[in-house]
């Protein structure tokens, strides 16, 4: 299927890379990120904050976490323009200093599509969140079991079962959907005035077309985020703009216009 940027009436291609390119699109994130170690680092900080906030919500408001996951997944569009414009000044300026100002308000560029964008991120993320509370009902004799009595108990040999299962619904939503929806979505729709469907279905066709290398990609951002959380949160703020200046050059490689 041919996608067409309608503002500039180009067409959009999507490229094949190979498996070594994720390893590449890494270098040239941190390559940036050394540049203008404190803009992206405070890019980073965001994303800590709302990682301990979800946290903090989850322990001790459990019933508001849901509704704040969702508020996260549609500020995160935002803060990656943010990031992406990080990266796009670096390559129109060889290098040089970036305007912080102009990345903050990198959104204006095309608020409508982002903020469409995050909401469709937001409502597959309560979907996966309904999803896991429907399968922890089903194992627990259609009850909904309480989170501070599920989580000390869910890798005991008895849940076994219910650990796979869990596993193969989140393995669905986050790398079949969220991460299929958002390889360049959000960086198209910050670099063209395009609209999030299209944006999506290019998302989509880089997938189909870069399967295996897709698979790696997608691999390492699950491990560099899992490093993250692992650190109590505070390896976020190196790995959150790491892998936002990053997958802009993932979608400079992947994706490319003609007239």
């Amino acid at each position: 299927m041919t996608l067409l940027c309608l503002a500039t009436q180009q067409h959009i291609v999507v490229q094949r890379q190979g498996l070594a390119a994720p390893l590449r699109w890494l270098k040239l994130g941190w390559r940036d990120l050394q540049r203008t170690p404190a803009d992206a680092l405070l890019y980073g900080a965001g994303y800590v904050l709302m990682a301990y906030a979800l946290a903090y919500l989850l322990q001790y408001f459990p019933g508001l976490a849901l509704a704040l996951a969702a508020a996260c997944w549609m500020l995160g569009p935002f803060l990656a323009a943010g990031l992406y414009d990080i990266a796009r000044q670096q390559q129109a300026f060889n290098g040089g200093r970036v305007m912080l100002l102009h990345s903050a308000l990198a959104w204006r560029a095309n608020p409508g599509a982002l903020a469409l964008y995050g909401c469709v991120m937001a409502l597959l993320s309560c979907a996966w969140a309904g999803s896991s509370l429907l399968l922890f009902a089903l194992f627990d004799q259609g009850r909904l079991p309480r989170l501070e009595a599920l989580l000390p108990g869910l890798l005991h040999g008895d849940n076994l079962a219910l650990l796979l299962s869990w596993a193969a619904v989140s393995l669905l939503f986050v790398l079949l959907l969220l991460l299929a929806l958002s390889i360049c979505t959000c960086a198209m729709l910050l670099d063209k005035e395009i609209d999030a469907v299209t944006a999506m279905q290019a998302s989509l066709q880089v997938v189909a077309r870069n399967g295996v290398t897709m698979a790696v990609w997608a691999a390492m951002i699950v491990a560099l985020v899992a490093i993250g959380l692992a650190s109590q949160f505070v390896g976020l703020l190196l790995v959150a703009p790491l892998l936002g200046l990053s997958s802009w050059h993932a979608y400079r490689a992947l994706i490319s216009y003609e007239c």
